[in-house]
């Protein structure tokens, strides 16, 4: 084989690991976080403080991390953000337990429904639903509810950032879920 192409498969396949370490390590920061505001949402029902104000900021924020944070996250494709299928064999031979012995034939098998796998993908669409329930909220609330100082125009600034970060979040799952053709 000629020794440039091998180097090119074998940066582009050094590459592709390094970008999908980076993608794990963002969806686990990711997943953490969103642990928390599920945790402290337990809580306020504990407690039996207001989930949705006390939360407001942290959701916020994430949303705006992840709208226009360092990381461009339409730029992660589908497989990198949730798990498609697994790998599969096509034949098998098994000991007189029924214990697999050998396997030959690998294959990828596409889940009908990709699962969460590292969660990437699940916290994103959680994250938009979690400011989707602060706008039903605001809206049920009135204008200055979001305001610090109960400012209707304050709180309308709030409710359309808002329904921006919500748009922004639709448009990233929506360009992750196109991109089904790129590993990571």
């Amino acid at each position: 084989m000629n020794p440039e192409v091998m180097n090119y498969m074998v940066g582009s396949e050094a590459a592709q690991d390094v970008n999908y370490t980076f993608v794990e390590a963002i969806a686990k920061a990711l997943d953490e976080t969103v642990q928390k505001i599920e945790d402290w949402r337990g809580k306020a029902e504990d407690e039996g403080f207001d989930f949705a104000e006390s939360s407001m900021q942290a959701v916020q924020g994430l949303a705006l991390a992840i709208s226009y944070g360092v990381v461009d996250f339409s730029q992660i494709s589908f497989i990198d953000a949730c798990e498609t299928g697994t790998i599969a064999y096509a034949n098998e031979e098994k000991d007189d337990d029924g214990n697999v012995i050998a396997q030959s034939d690998p294959y990828f098998e596409e889940y009908e429904e990709p699962k969460p796998g590292n969660r990437l993908l699940l916290n994103i669409r959680r994250i938009k639903e979690l400011l989707e329930e602060q706008q039903t909220i605001h809206e049920e609330r009135g204008m200055e509810w979001a305001s610090p100082h109960g400012c209707p125009e304050d709180g309308r600034n709030a409710f359309d950032q808002r329904s921006r970060l919500i748009q922004m979040l639709e448009k990233t799952v929506g360009k992750i879920e196109a991109n089904r053709g790129h590993f990571a």
